[in-house]
């Protein structure tokens, strides 16, 4: 996967394709392109892009809001930029990098290094209106394929996060397990290379 830089200061990590829910009786869908981009949380431009993915998206009750206020932190020296942090978005841009349009983006995630082979999403939204359980909904898999792209980013690492109570069957059916009893957390485990 080649990584090309942008001049927004986020690194282009590649294409994507989002498969439109279907709005005839033959249920026939199609597929629209997009990319997958790497945000800067010391550039201004990418951190008020995400405050306005954040208001769109509910503000304070988005985990959009939570990838927001650290990426803000960052920006203003309020808490320690840790190089293994990362923070992506998926898009429907696909030129013209220089502002990331947030009326475009589709998902937010917040991933960081939790050990030598297991990364953590502190955080993961995908377009509140584009949700499985939306009628209206433009997209479908949208959080499946999130999970995929960054499953491709880290190939070689077990990923680690804590479960909304809403979000546990999606998980589940993505590949992930309970971590421990009794508790929000999961884990996908790469499977061995033989």
């Amino acid at each position: 996967m080649n990584i090309s830089r942008v001049s927004f200061k986020a690194n282009y990590i590649g294409p994507m394709a989002f498969l439109t829910k279907s709005s005839d009786a033959k249920g026939s869908a199609t597929i629209v392109p997009g990319s997958f981009v790497e945000l800067d949380p010391k550039n201004n431009i990418d951190v008020d892009s995400i405050a306005d993915v954040s208001a769109n998206w509910g503000f304070f009750d988005s985990l959009a809001y939570d990838v927001f206020d650290d990426m803000e932190r960052i920006n203003k020296n309020l808490m320690r930029y840790k190089e293994d942090s990362k923070f992506y978005a998926m898009t429907l841009q696909q030129s013209n990098f220089e502002e990331l349009e947030s009326e475009k983006v589709l998902g937010v995630t917040e991933v960081s290094k939790k050990d030598e082979s297991t990364i953590k999403i502190n955080y993961l939204q995908v377009d509140p209106s584009n949700t499985r359980n939306k009628a209206s909904a433009k997209f479908k898999r949208l959080g499946t394929n999130f999970l995929n792209y960054i499953k491709n980013i880290y190939p070689n690492n077990d990923i680690y996060l804590r479960s909304t109570d809403g979000a546990k069957k999606f998980y589940k059916f993505n590949g992930f397990v309970k971590f421990k009893k009794n508790t929000n957390e999961y884990i996908y485990r790469v499977k061995p290379k033989v």
